[in-house]
């Protein structure tokens, strides 16, 4: 973090000749993860500039922008974060992008938060997983960017209007979808990112490990979630990425559990990359997958 305060004060000067938006330029917008990269898009995109911080297959939650990424935050005329110790990088730059009265949207910002404990961090920062949460941001995106670019502001509130619509849909299918299946259990051979999803479609999350992804979980957790598979007669573990497969694979040898994969939404593989999928497309196979290892009629 030394090393990002340095780089920041090295780039002053040129920041101050980059801050202001040339008459005639799109704004530009830069998210820190692909859910608030693919809201920016749907709502501001063409007449914004819309980057992406996260590149495929980064762990934002240890993730560290280079100099190149920090002269982008520091040029962007909105710049969205989840906040909440999730983008721990973005602790060190608040107070700076502040002073300099940067457009900031804090996804975490007066959401319905889920607490694990005391203290900052041990909020759960997944929060774009709350699908009607999504549909405020959207309105609240759309609000901002229209104060930054006048000009365009009816076309940024129709396309937020849009796009809380998409998010709304979107929940109405995962309420329906998951509304009678045989198990309410969601098992996870990983980190606990699906908190929010359970809460709001009657689901009891059951994660190997804690908050953080790069949490190694211990054999006494592995027992124990397979003592329980076995007592409650579940039918699936669910995984995250390639990290928790074989944690799933240890599970499904000793239970015979099939297996099925669900992403966060947070960071594409590099496969689904190049496949071209977005944050929709994601949240849809995950239906899928929840309602066969759920069992949902």
């Amino acid at each position: 973090m030394k090393f990002i305060k340095w780089i920041l004060l090295s780039l002053g000067c040129l920041v101050l000749l980059l801050t202001a938006c040339p008459v005639g330029a799109r704004p530009l917008v830069v998210a820190s993860i692909f859910p608030l990269y693919e809201l920016a898009k749907d709502v501001g995109s063409p007449q914004a500039d819309i980057r992406l911080l996260l590149p495929p297959g980064a762990d934002p939650h240890s993730w560290e922008p280079s100099p190149k990424d920090l002269l982008f935050i520091t040029r962007a005329d909105v710049l969205l974060v989840v906040g909440h110790g999730l983008e721990p990088w973005f602790e060190d730059l608040e107070k700076a992008l502040r002073q300099k009265k940067q457009h900031l949207l804090i996804a975490s910002k007066g959401a319905p938060l889920r607490f694990l404990g005391q203290g900052q961090h041990s909020i759960d920062p997944h929060i774009w997983l709350d699908f009607k949460w999504d549909a405020v941001l959207a309105q609240r995106l759309g609000e901002l960017l229209a104060q930054v670019d006048p000009g365009h502001a009816d076309f940024y509130r129709h396309q937020a209007c849009q796009t809380a619509k998409r998010f709304e849909a979107l929940d109405q299918a995962y309420r329906q979808g998951l509304a009678s299946c045989r198990c309410r259990k969601l098992v996870l051979a990983g980190h606990a990112a699906f908190g929010y999803l359970a809460r709001a479609y009657n689901l009891q999350m059951i994660a190997l490990a804690g908050l953080s992804p790069e949490a190694e979980p211990t054999p006494q957790a592995l027992a124990k979630i397979i003592k329980l598979i076995r007592k409650e007669g579940i039918t699936a573990i669910f995984y995250e990425h390639p990290t928790t497969k074989r944690f799933a694979q240890i599970i499904a040898q000793e239970t015979g559990v099939s297996m099925f994969y669900l992403n966060s939404g947070a960071s594409l593989s590099q496969e689904e990359y190049e496949k071209g999928l977005g944050f929709f497309d994601l949240m849809e196979i995950n239906l899928r997958h929840l309602r066969k290892g759920l069992m949902c009629r």
